[in-house]
This record gives C-alpha cells, sequence and structure tokens, in this order.
C-alpha cells in the first residue's frame, strides 16, 4: 500500500508553475489537517490533542482547494505548485472572500510512505 503525504505552511507570494502530473496528480483527494496555520494563527494544532466537533479538512480537486469542518465549506479558491523549486511552492488564491483576497505562496513537502 503506497500512502502520499504533504506538509504545509504559507508565508509570502512568490509565482509557481504547474505540475501537470507527479506532486500534482498526488496531493489530489482530500486530507485530514494535522497542522494548519495562516498568518500566524494556528488553527489546527499537531501537538495539542484534537477538540471535539467536526474534523478539518483540505479538499484539492484539480487546481482547486477547500477547507472543510464537518460538512461546511469555510474558505476555496484555486492554486499552483512549482515542484521543481528548492523548497518546492504552492501559490495560494483565496477566493471565499472570508479571510482575504490575497495569493499567499506555501512551501511544500511530500512523503511516501510503503506500508
Amino acid at each position: 500500500m503506497k500512502i502520499s503525504c504533504f506538509g504545509f505552511l504559507v508565508t509570502a507570494l512568490l509565482p509557481a508553475a504547474a505540475d501537470k502530473s507527479g506532486d500534482l496528480a498526488e496531493l489530489q483527494g482530500t486530507w485530514l489537517a494535522v497542522s494548519l496555520i495562516n498568518d500566524g494563527k494556528t488553527f489546527v494544532d499537531e501537538k495539542a490533542p484534537p477538540k471535539e466537533g467536526p474534523v478539518t479538512k483540505l479538499v484539492y480537486e484539480g487546481n482547486k482547494w477547500m477547507i472543510r469542518v464537518g460538512d461546511k465549506t469555510v474558505a476555496w479558491g484555486i492554486f499552483k505548485i512549482d515542484p521543481a523549486k528548492k523548497p518546492k511552492e504552492i501559490d495560494i488564491l483565496d477566493e471565499s472572500g472570508t479571510v482575504n483576497d490575497k495569493t499567499k505562496l506555501g512551501i511544500y513537502q511530500s512523503i511516501t510512505v510503503v506500508i
């Protein structure tokens, strides 16, 4: 069984090129948020025990993303990745208008675990 994991950290703004396969394909789907920090504010902390109530999930479909808390979508937008950069880059545009309307640069790391 092959499991792919992505770490994610939002930091600043830079343009990035899209990956047509590889990392982009591995990112697709629904992910349980282990740690989620935006503009220095921690929403989900991997060091703290999970809070009771609905879980936070990140969903990636094509070049679109969304954050879901339980059945409610709380943020959404589009993204681009550049796996050729060191560290790898992900640009995130929040289109929900609830938090901001600016693109943020993130960095990510892909890890493949074989069980």
